[in-house]
């Protein structure tokens, strides 16, 4: 559990968009297969319990954590994030 949170934390500062307008958090993995995001979604889901989707982008595919699910994400990451990451979480 220790390095997927590891793993989730660095994916969030390297990766991941906060949308302001939607409350959501963005993973930008337009960089890898769809077989790789669907195994990150389930990860996500099965280990964290983020509610998590993948949306489309151009040929490829982001993962979306959504609305329900950010503050279970803040509450996971937040105190393992540089103060200066938090905005990507929207703090």
């Amino acid at each position: 559990f220790k390095w997927q949170m590891a793993c989730l934390n660095k994916r969030i500062c390297d990766d991941g968009s906060f949308v302001k307008t939607k409350n959501i958090v963005i993973l930008c993995t337009e960089s890898f297969m769809e077989s790789e995001i669907d195994s990150l979604i389930t990860i996500l889901k099965n280990k964290f319990e983020l509610d998590c989707r993948k949306a489309k982008k151009g040929n490829s595919f982001r993962i979306v954590i959504k609305k329900n699910s950010l503050e279970t994400l803040r509450e996971l990451v937040c105190s393992h994030l540089h103060s200066s990451m938090l905005y990507k979480l929207g703090l």
